[in-house]
This record gives structure tokens, C-alpha cells and sequence, in this order.
């Protein structure tokens, strides 16, 4: 809580939501496979981690996997996106080792997911459940919408009043202070349904930029902009 604090005295984002698009895009343009963008796209995730995390950061999201691409995208296409999580979450436990300390969770309707990846991503929440670093959360399989739906449902299934607390304690994010603000790259200015809860008043950074370009100075420039609003909250 003392590092949040901190952060918002500073004018620094307490929680940055990243947007990740463009990973196909890169790699047509390159005359590359579409895995290959992905690959490209989540070595950006790895380094940005990093980058957030020397800044003390506190929390981070990363949505790569809609509940609509999750429906639409190719078999194999899926298989290497799951793939790379799972190597995702090695490399995790590996800046760990390092110094991080990182905590992670995830966000979205995992039963969709393979058992084995439901798995590690269940242990890997586990295990870094009370480290104090960065929080590293990945939405997988995650669209507004039906986060909506899952909450409706485990209200009703709680018999608890309807109430704008009780509704935030059944969100994926209950715990986790909403985004202050959320970054998409590859030239598309709209959320696609990105926590419509949770943004209401994030600050709202689009650029052109295809992810697997999106550098720490890309980084920079967007929480230089971040830093010169007056955020007043509806007051």
C-alpha cells in the first residue's frame, strides 16, 4: 500500500493495462509466420516486466488472448499462444531467481483452457502468492463481457446484496486497484471490452506501434503523457 501511495504522489501509474496488438501484423509484414509475431510479442512482455519493475511498478496487465480470439483463431495458432504461456510462466520463476520478486495472477475464464496449462497457471499464482514485487497478471481468455456474465452469476449464487462493493469482490481484479492506465498498441483506438468495469477512469494511450516494437521508450513516452493529467475522478 506504501509503494501505491507513493506512486500516485509521484504521478506515476500505480497499474498499467497493456493492450497487446499487432503480433500478426509484424511478422506479415516481416514475410514471417504468424507464431513468429507472437514469439517477438512475448519477449516484449518479458523485457517490459523487467523495465516496470526496476520502476516499482506495482501492478501490471498484459491481455493477449480474448475470449473472442480464443473462438475464432486457428487450432495451431492457439497452440503456440499456449505454448509460449507456458514458457511465459518459466521465465517468470526465473526473474524470480533473479531479484524480482514478482507476484502473478491471472484474469479470465480459464476452464476453457488446456488442463496442463490451467495447471501451471494455478501453481505459478500459488507459489508467488505472498512475494511483494510487482504484480504480474495475464488475461488469457478474457473478454469483458463475459466477466460480466461470471459475476452476475456468482452474485445470484451468493445471495449478497447488489451493491458496487459486493459487485467489485466478485470481479477477476477483486484485490487489485484498477488500472490507471491502460496502453494499446497496432493503431486501434477502442478497449474491444477491456475490463469495462475496472476502466471507467483510466487514462487511454493508443498508438500505432505494433507490440513487438512497443520499446521502454515507447514505454516512457506513454507514462511521460500519463504524467501530465490532471486526474480529477469526477469531482
Amino acid at each position: 500500500m506504501k509503494k501505491e501511495i507513493a506512486h500516485m504522489q509521484s504521478g506515476m501509474p500505480r497499474h498499467i493495462a497493456f493492450l497487446i496488438d499487432g503480433n500478426r501484423r509484424w511478422a506479415k509484414k516481416r514475410g514471417k509466420p504468424g507464431y513468429r509475431g507472437h514469439y517477438e510479442g512475448a519477449k516484449r512482455v518479458y523485457e517490459l516486466i523487467q523495465v516496470c519493475a526496476k520502476q516499482r511498478i506495482p501492478h501490471l496487465t498484459f491481455w493477449g488472448l480474448s475470449t473472442e480470439n480464443f473462438r475464432e483463431r486457428a487450432h495451431m495458432e492457439l497452440r503456440s499462444i499456449f505454448s509460449l504461456n507456458k514458457k511465459a510462466i518459466e521465465l517468470l520463476y526465473a526473474l524470480n531467481r533473479k531479484k524480482w520478486n514478482l507476484r502473478f495472477r491471472v484474469i479470465g475464464n480459464m476452464k476453457r483452457l488446456p488442463g496442463d496449462l490451467q495447471k501451471m497457471l494455478k501453481t505459478c499464482e500459488r507459489k508467488t502468492k505472498k512475494n511483494t514485487g510487482t504484480t504480474v497478471i495475464a488475461a488469457i481468455n478474457y473478454g469483458g463481457r463475459n466477466e460480466l456474465v461470471r459475476v452476475m452469476k456468482k452474485m445470484i449464487k451468493s445471495g449478497n446484496p447488489v451493491s458496487e462493493k459486493n459487485f467489485a469482490a466478485c470481479l477477476d481484479t477483486a484485490g487489485i486497484p484498477d488500472p490507471d492506465l491502460i496502453i494499446r498498441t497496432g493503431g486501434r483506438n477502442r478497449l474491444s471490452g477491456f475490463m469495462p468495469w475496472q476502466s471507467v477512469y483510466s487514462e487511454l494511450y493508443f498508438t500505432d506501434t505494433l507490440w513487438p516494437d512497443f520499446s521502454e521508450q515507447e514505454l516512457d513516452k506513454a507514462i511521460a503523457w500519463f504524467r501530465t493529467i490532471q486526474r480529477n475522478f469526477g469531482k
